[in-house]
Formats: C-alpha cells, structure tokens, sequence
C-alpha cells in the first residue's frame, strides 16, 4: 500500500471500480494491462502509471494468472 494502492478490501471494491467489469476481469486486466485504469489514490498521494510491470500478461502462465486473481478475490 505504500507504493501502490492499498490491497486491503480488493475484493469488495472491484467489481465497483470500472463501470461494466466484474470484480475478476477488474484484477485481470489490472494485471496484464495496468495502465488500463489507474487508481487515483494511492497512501503516498495521486497513484502513479507505470509502477506495476507491464510484462504479467506474458510472464505468468494462465494457471498462474488464475491462481493470483483468485487470491487477490480473497482479499476482504
């Protein structure tokens, strides 16, 4: 939460973030596209583009983007 949004309640507040996302399609491209939508707020002050690397769509297998999506969900 320091550098970025704070995680805390990810689950709660995504299916609310873009209009027309679900809570999953939120976190996934918030992952292999993180520039999509940037949050404004970060603890620091304005969220910054360009902090989380661009590179998770390619790098981290379906299985492995399933399994961290379904890990961020948990987060209440």
């Amino acid at each position: 939460g320091i550098g970025g949004p704070n995680l805390g309640g990810l689950a709660t507040r995504a299916g609310s973030t873009v209009p027309g996302q679900s809570a999953e399609d939120y976190i996934r491209e918030s992952i292999v596209n993180p520039n999509a939508y940037v949050v404004p707020e970060c603890p620091s002050g304005p969220c910054a583009a360009n902090l989380m690397p661009q590179t998770f769509g390619q790098t981290l297998s379906p299985a492995e983007l399933d399994g961290l999506i379904q890990y961020l969900l948990t987060l209440e």
